[in-house]
C-alpha cells in the first residue's frame, strides 16, 4: 500500500506543557504497518518494525489524525479524532487503516460508444464549516475500452463520480458562423449538476461497478471585457472558477492574462455559473483584485469591465463575555481556511486586520486556552456560529469578524464500556449540543472525542448547556450521510446538562450508527 503519512492538525495551540500519544498502527487484516512516518507538521517520528509508535510534544486541544498513502495513485485516506488535555499520555491507540471499497465503470458518448483517455474525479461529498463541498480525492482516465476504476475508496465516505473532460478554451472567437460544442463536467448518473449527482457510500472492502456514465455535447460560449489596474487598462492574470448554485467555488477551470491593452477572451465556456477574479497576487501583503459573477445560460455571450483596486484587510475583534476589562485575556485569534479544496494554507489574524487573497473561507477561533470558548460569532454582520463562512465577496468590500468569547467553559467526562462492563477503547465519544438539529449545524458543533486505552475520556471546553452523548465504534466523518445516522441516533444518547465551569459524568455503552 506503500508508505503511510500520519498528520495531526493540531486546532489549538500548543502550551508549555504538551501532551503523548501511543499506540499501533495496523492494516485492516491486522498486519503492522512498520515504519510508517507519523507527523504533526512540524515533527515526525517512524513507527518501529512491529507498527508501534509514540509521539511525544504534542499541544492539548483537539487533534484530527488523518492517515495518508505516499506513492499511490488514489491516497489513502483515514482519520481518528483526540482531545488531548496538557500533560496527558493517552496510551493503546489503534489506528486501523480501513479495507478500502472500489468504484469502476465506462465512460460512453451519446451514442453508447466507449471513450478512451477520459479524466475522472473521484469526490469526497462532505461538509467544511456547514457548507457542502467537493473534495477531490482521486483521478484515473478511461483505458481503449472506455474502462475506468478508482481501486481505493475509503468506505463510510460519501463519494461522487465526476467525468472531466479536458478543457479546450480559446483567446480567440470561433469560425465559421456556428457554435462549437464540447462536452461537459458530467457527474453519475449523467447529470452536469453537481447537486444533482447520486453519491455513493461503500462499505468496508466493497466492490462497487457499472458505474457508467453518458456523456454528451453541450454549446460553448465565450466571456471576454477589460481589466483596469484603477483607471488604466493593462496586462494582468485572471482566474476562472466554476460555482454551485449557493455561489461557492467547485473548481478552478482556467487562468490566463489580459493583453497590454487589458483586453481578454476566453471561448470554449460551458453553461452554468462561474467566478472571475483578477489580479490575485499580493503587492508588499496588498491584495489588488477585482472580481465578477457571471451566469451563462443558452445564447448568452459576456462582456465584462474589471476594476483592479486595493482590496480592504479583513478586520478581526474579540471581546470576553461577562469579564471585567481588566483581566488578562488570553491570545485569541481568528483562523481563516479556505473553503475550495485543497485549501490554500491558514491565514491568522490577531493583530486587528490582516489582508487576505479574493476567496471563500471557514473561520474559526485559535489561541483559546482551557476554560475558554467562542459564545457568539459575526462573520461580516451576520451570526455565524453554526455557520462561519467568509464569501469572496464580503471580502472584495471589506468585511469584519467578532468573536464573543466566553470563560466559564465546562467539560463532559466519563466512561465507555461493553453490556459488560468492561472498558471500550476502540470507540469514538460523540458530544452533541441538543439545539443543533440539522445535518449542517451538527457539522460544525458537534465534538468528537476518543477515550483513552481505559475506556476514559474527558471532553475538551465546551459551552455550558444541554448535550446528549454518545458512544460508537461506527465510522464518524463529515458526511450528509453519516450526520443523519447520528441524529437517527440521538433518542437513544445520554443527556448531559452543564452548567458554567461544570463538569458532567456519563457512562455509555457503544451503538451502531444505522
Amino acid at each position: 500500500m506503500g508508505r503511510l503519512c500520519l498528520c495531526l492538525a493540531l486546532c489549538l495551540t500548543v502550551s508549555a506543557q504538551t501532551a503523548s500519544l501511543s499506540g499501533v498502527v495496523r492494516n485492516a487484516d491486522g498486519t503492522a504497518l512498520g515504519g510508517a512516518t507519523i507527523s504533526d507538521g512540524r515533527a515526525t517520528v517512524e513507527a518501529n518494525a512491529d507498527g508501534t509508535f509514540t509521539f511525544s510534544g504534542l499541544g492539548p486541544g483537539d487533534v484530527t489524525v488523518t492517515v495518508t498513502g505516499a506513492g499511490d495513485a488514489n491516497p489513502v485516506q483515514f482519520s481518528k479524532s483526540f482531545t488531548l488535555l496538557p500533560g496527558q499520555y493517552i496510551t493503546g491507540v489503534e489506528l486501523v487503516v480501513p479495507s478500502w471499497g472500489s468504484i469502476s465503470g465506462h465512460v460512453l458518448d451519446a451514442g453508447g460508444n466507449p471513450m478512451r483517455g477520459i479524466g475522472l474525479e473521484l469526490l469526497g461529498r462532505e461538509y467544511r464549516g456547514g457548507v457542502l463541498q467537493y473534495a477531490p480525492r482521486g483521478t484515473t482516465v478511461t483505458d481503449e475500452h472506455g474502462a475506468y476504476k478508482f481501486p481505493q475508496a475509503s468506505p463510510a465516505m460519501s463519494w461522487i463520480v465526476s467525468v472531466t473532460p479536458r478543457i479546450r478554451l480559446s483567446p480567440t472567437l470561433p469560425t465559421g458562423g456556428r457554435r462549437p460544442t464540447a462536452p461537459p463536467v458530467t457527474y453519475y448518473p449523467g447529470t452536469t449538476d453537481i447537486e444533482g449527482a447520486l453519491p455513493m457510500v461503500l462499505r468496508p472492502g466493497e466492490q462497487v461497478e457499472g458505474i457508467d456514465i453518458r456523456v454528451t455535447q453541450s454549446p460553448t460560449y465565450c466571456i471576454g471585457g477589460a481589466i483596469q489596474i484603477g483607471d488604466t487598462p493593462g496586462a494582468e492574470p485572471f482566474q476562472i472558477f466554476q460555482e454551485d448554485s449557493h455561489g461557492f467555488a467547485i473548481r478552478e477551470v482556467y487562468t490566463a492574462s489580459s493583453d497590454g491593452a487589458g483586453k481578454f477572451l476566453t471561448c470554449g465556456m460551458l453553461s452554468g455559473s462561474y467566478r472571475i477574479v483578477a489580479g490575485a497576487k499580493p503587492v508588499s501583503g496588498v491584495y489588488h483584485s477585482a472580481a465578477a459573477r457571471v451566469v451563462l445560460r443558452d445564447g448568452d455571450d459576456r462582456t465584462l469591465r474589471l476594476v483592479v483596486q486595493t482590496i480592504p484587510a479583513v478586520k478581526f475583534s474579540w471581546e470576553l463575555a461577562g469579564t471585567p476589562k481588566s483581566r488578562t485575556p488570553p491570545p485569541v485569534a481568528a483562523s481563516l481556511d479556505g473553503l475550495l479544496q485543497p485549501a490554500m494554507p491558514s491565514i491568522q489574524i490577531s493583530g486587528g486586520q490582516r489582508y487576505a487573497p479574493l476567496t471563500d473561507y471557514v473561520v474559526t477561533a485559535a489561541g483559546l486556552p482551557l476554560g475558554y470558548y467562542v459564545k457568539d460569532e459575526t462573520v461580516a454582520g451576520i451570526r455565524a456560529l453554526r455557520r462561519p463562512i467568509l464569501p469572496w465577496m464580503s471580502v472584495l468590500t471589506g468585511a469584519e469578524i467578532h468573536f464573543v468569547v466566553g470563560s466559564d467553559g465546562a467539560t463532559v467526562g466519563g466512561a465507555v464500556t461493553d453490556a459488560n462492563g468492561n472498558p471500550v477503547a476502540d470507540s469514538k465519544v460523540l458530544i452533541l449540543p441538543e439545539d443543533a438539529v440539522t445535518p449542517e449545524e451538527l457539522s460544525v458543533s458537534m465534538r468528537v472525542v476518543a477515550p483513552d486505552s481505559h475506556g476514559q475520556f474527558i471532553s475538551g471546553t465546551v459551552a455550558p448547556g444541554k448535550y446528549q452523548v454518545l458512544a460508537t465504534s461506527s465510522p464518524v466523518v463529515p458526511t450528509p450521510e453519516c450526520m443523519a445516522r447520528i441524529l437517527r441516533a440521538r433518542p437513544g444518547a445520554q443527556e448531559a446538562d452543564v452548567g458554567p465551569g461544570g463538569t458532567t459524568s456519563v457512562k455509555l455503552n457503544p451503538v451502531r450508527l444505522e
